[in-house]
């Protein structure tokens, strides 16, 4: 269970998963926890973020933190292009150290409250939006 690998604040409304056993992600593991304002993975072995059911935190979640402690480049994370479709209140996007080599307009599209876009160590050969 994702759960018991991380730290739910309900009062402070943030899901902290610093673990590296946390590999993937089901579809809809955040439909039962209240609104959350900020979800970070840090430290884990993701590999993907895609299709997750983030219905549930669409109107509240502001920062969304997906970062490896250093790029390995054995790996690529890999972004579909409705990852972030539906959280438009999203303030602050980091996708650090995940070794992603393209991102386009399209996954950003309905981010239009981003003000933060952290891609540090990321093995990056095109960003389609700056064009």
């Amino acid at each position: 269970n994702l759960f018991q690998l991380c730290i739910i604040d309900s009062v402070r409304r943030t899901c902290l998963c610093q673990n590296e056993k946390i590999d993937s992600i089901d579809q809809s593991p955040f439909d039962k926890v209240a609104q959350l304002k900020l979800i970070q993975f840090s430290n884990t072995q993701l590999e993907r973020f895609e299709k997750i059911n983030l219905q549930n935190q669409e109107r509240s979640l502001f920062g969304l933190i997906i970062e490896k402690p250093t790029y390995s480049s054995s790996s690529s994370f890999e972004l579909d292009n409705n990852t972030f479709y539906s959280l438009f209140n999203l303030e602050l996007l980091t996708l650090s150290n995940l070794g992603i080599k393209h991102l386009d307009a399209l996954q950003l599209t309905n981010l239009i409250r981003l003000k933060e876009l952290n891609l540090n160590g990321n093995n990056l050969e095109s960003l389609d939006f700056l064009e």
